[in-house]
C-alpha cells in the first residue's frame, strides 16, 4: 500500500531525487567531509614528524668591486660563504606512536559513524517533507474534486 502511494502520485522528480539533492547540499555533511579529510591530512602530518627532518642553511655574502670602485677585497675577501646541513630525528617510543595513530583512527571511525547518521536524518527529514507535500496534493486535488461536484449539485438542483 505504501508503494502504491508514491506511484499513484505522479510528478517529474520523485523522492531519490531530493535525497540525493539534499545530501549534496547539506552543509553539515560536508563539514563532516571536509573534518575527515583534514583528520587523514593530520594523521599523515604527526607520521611525517617521525622521519628524520633534514634541515640546510647556506649564507652567501659578495662585496662588489666596479671599475675600481666598491670594496676593498683584501678588508672583505671579496665574498663569504658558509652552509649548515642538520639532521633531526625524534627518538619515541612505539607504544607512543601506535596510541597516538590509533587515536586518528577512532576519531576517523567516529567522523564517519556521524556522517552515515547525519545522511540517515537528512534522509529521514526529506521522507516526512516528500509525504507531507504529497498528502496535500491528494488533498488539494480531493478538495477540487469535492468542489467541482458541489458546483454539478448546485447546478442540479436550480433545476
Amino acid at each position: 500500500m505504501f508503494l502504491s502511494f508514491f506511484k499513484s502520485f505522479s510528478q517529474e522528480k520523485d523522492l531519490r531525487f531530493f535525497m540525493e539533492k539534499a545530501q549534496t547540499n547539506s552543509p553539515l555533511l560536508k563539514d563532516l567531509s571536509n573534518q575527515i579529510k583534514s583528520n587523514s591530512l593530520d594523521s599523515l602530518l604527526n607520521k611525517a614528524t617521525y622521519k628524520p627532518q633534514i634541515i640546510g642553511n647556506i649564507n652567501a655574502t659578495y662585496a662588489p668591486v666596479i671599475n675600481g670602485f666598491g670594496y676593498d677585497t683584501t678588508l672583505s675577501n671579496g665574498q663569504t660563504t658558509s652552509g649548515l646541513v642538520s639532521v633531526n630525528k625524534k627518538i619515541i617510543g612505539k607504544s607512543q606512536v601506535t596510541s597516538q595513530a590509533e587515536s586518528f583512527q577512532l576519531l576517523k571511525e567516529s567522523l564517519t559513524l556521524n556522517k552515515k547518521v547525519a545522511v540517515k536524518e537528512v534522509n529521514k527529514l526529506i521522507t516526512a517533507q516528500y509525504i507531507a507535500a504529497s498528502g496535500s496534493a491528494e488533498q488539494l486535488d480531493y478538495n477540487q474534486k469535492i468542489a467541482s461536484l458541489l458546483k454539478d449539485e448546485s447546478v442540479i438542483l436550480k433545476n
